[in-house]
């Protein structure tokens, strides 16, 4: 009974020092890739309320960026061709009508106002307002 379980062991305790890797891994020399923690593409498609129009949407979440860049793309339906195409950059494109689209622009830190300070007031408004696209269907 005792040379089985010396046996045992001594089996165990080879095994293990055969299945063991080697403390020197050669990983030094390979490089190594970064991964990439924020960077997201979506795609997504939207039709307008009377579905002659859709939008579709591709959507890139850059790291470092806390915008997303879009690239939006009209269909008219019924022919189905390209009416309208564009890039943007901010928090979101969406329906505005049946005939227009809502950008959304992405607004930061509100900058607190200086007393006095007439362009700190003007750059405020200017940058924070949407944007509206007409979509002509005749182009």
């Amino acid at each position: 009974m005792l040379k089985y379980t010396n046996l045992c062991i001594l089996m165990i305790a080879y095994l293990s020092l055969i299945c063991c890797k080697s403390a020197n891994n050669d990983s030094e020399n390979e490089p190594h890739a970064i991964p990439s923690i924020y960077q997201d593409t979506t795609m997504t498609n939207s039709y307008n309320a009377d579905k002659t129009l859709k939008l579709t949407l591709e959507k890139n979440n850059k790291k470092g960026d806390p915008a997303s860049h879009f690239e939006y793309r009209v269909y008219s339906i019924p022919e189905n061709k390209l009416v309208k195409e564009g890039t943007f950059r901010g928090s979101g494109i969406i329906w505005n009508d049946n005939t227009s689209l809502k950008l959304i622009p992405y607004v930061g830190m509100v900058k607190k106002q200086q007393l006095g300070n007439p362009d700190d007031i003007a750059s405020d408004k200017k940058n924070n307002k949407e944007i509206i696209i007409r979509i002509n269907k005749n182009q």
